[in-house]
């Protein structure tokens, strides 16, 4: 009998790129199956306010597998709005309605695999990840938000007003 490939990290896969496996200890990780997190292969901005306009801490979580989590959140808080989560939860591609902000550690995947994930997209019409700053769901006080630098996967604080790059992800 046939089996389907289990995913791996570069598979295009659910509507994007396969960049994380979860691991024992993550949330998300159930022993004996294989779930992780994908990648889109577009960003969804080149430039977008991580709030609509209200300072609010909300003290989300940096580690993988809450970024979702994170994401609704924000928009809990923040309302309808063009604002980075809601440019990931209105993307829409492969059939897949999803798609989330990712959380600092998700984004720090992404660094680690920037390269695979790369040609992985550019591979299936899609873009490389830019070499510059990418928000994060995981904010850091009232008025900032965290940064996670792609070509250098430092991360940093941002003031929510500011305008970076959002490239969104979802679990499968």
């Amino acid at each position: 009998m046939l089996q389907d490939k289990v995913p791996e990290v570069g598979d295009f896969y659910g509507g994007g790129v396969v960049f994380y496996i979860f691991q024992s200890g993550d949330l998300g990780y159930v022993t004996g199956e294989t779930h992780g997190i994908i990648c889109a292969i577009v960003d969804q901005s080149s430039g977008i306010q991580w709030f609509n306009g209200t300072y609010i801490r909300m003290y989300n979580s940096v580690a993988i597998g809450v970024g979702k989590t994170n994401t609704g959140k924000i928009i809990t808080n923040q309302g309808e709005g063009s604002y980075a989560a809601t440019a990931c939860t209105g993307y829409n591609y492969g059939g897949y309605v999803d798609w989330f902000l990712p959380s600092r550690y998700e984004l720090e995947q992404i660094y680690v695999n920037k390269e695979t994930i790369n040609t992985t997209a550019t591979e299936n019409g899609g873009q490389d990840l830019t070499n510059s700053n990418y928000w994060s769901s995981s904010d850091s006080a009232q008025s900032t938000a965290i940064l996670v630098n792609i070509n250098t996967g430092a991360y940093s604080n941002a003031s929510k007003s500011g305008t970076y790059r959002v490239r969104a992800v979802r679990y499968f």
